[in-house]
């Protein structure tokens, strides 16, 4: 479905840009054609800019709110306390290596890694919903 995507976009963008910039140097005489080409490049980067803006900003909402929840959501399916939750989501993300300090990621005398495991499958999950969503909501 992706690459369907991908072909679709690619030959949207090549279908405007390409056929918007011939046009423009054709009508143009010759003395600003590269004016003319250079303001299309302009415009071009400018609405990029706008663009990625707007994709940064949606991307961050969405990772920020379900991340916290989806790692959350996968440690307590993997046994990891409720009242360690806070301070395990904080921890596995700024300083992962201290992950065995957090109150019941410690199975006992030996760590099993199940709940950091399943964390990080709530990390994937949320990244895969956080890189699909700017898609839609553009």
């Amino acid at each position: 479905m992706y690459i369907a995507l991908g072909t679709v976009a690619g030959l949207g963008v090549g279908g405007v840009l390409v056929p918007r910039e011939a046009i423009a140097m054709i009508i143009a005489p010759d003395s600003l054609i590269a004016s003319v080409v250079a303001l299309g490049l302009s415009i071009r980067v400018v609405g990029g800019s706008i663009g990625n803006a707007i994709y940064s900003n949606v991307f961050y909402n969405k990772i920020s709110t379900h991340l916290p929840e989806y790692i959350v959501g996968y440690g307590v399916k993997a046994g990891l306390p409720l009242t360690s939750a806070v301070q395990f989501v904080r921890v596995l993300l700024t300083d992962p290596t201290k992950i065995v300090t957090v109150p019941g990621v410690l199975s006992g005398i030996r760590w099993t890694g199940e709940s950091t495991d399943e964390a990080v499958k709530g990390q994937v999950k949320t990244g895969n919903m956080s890189f699909f969503s700017p898609w839609f909501d553009n």
